[in-house]
């Protein structure tokens, strides 16, 4: 996939991403729907591919397994907040162990 095309997509995928958390079977489904308005084509795959990317990046936080779109959450992070920030999961890990599994 192109930069170009990735860009597109993340756009996409940003403009309906909101603050509050939101499957990322919804998520999918709203940006097809929105690309389809536009006559623009796009799979369900790419954009949960792109998805994942935005979460790797810091763009979008996520919680759970984002390769079950229907059991996973995304949502766009807090403003102030510029990049990753640990899910309520890996915040209840003690910081040792954290380190340790490192």
């Amino acid at each position: 996939m192109t930069s170009t095309w990735s860009a597109h997509f993340d756009r996409l995928i940003l403009s309906v991403a909101k603050p509050k958390w939101q499957k990322v079977a919804m998520v999918i489904v709203k940006a097809r729907m929105f690309a389809e308005k536009t006559n623009f084509k796009m799979s369900d795959g790419a954009l949960a591919a792109r998805i994942s990317a935005l979460c790797m990046e810091g763009r979008l936080e996520s919680q759970g397994n984002l390769s079950r779109w229907r059991h996973s959450e995304v949502r766009l992070p807090a403003k102030g907040d510029h990049g990753y920030r640990e899910s309520k999961r890996l915040r209840s890990i003690p910081k040792v162990a954290r380190l340790r599994s490192r």
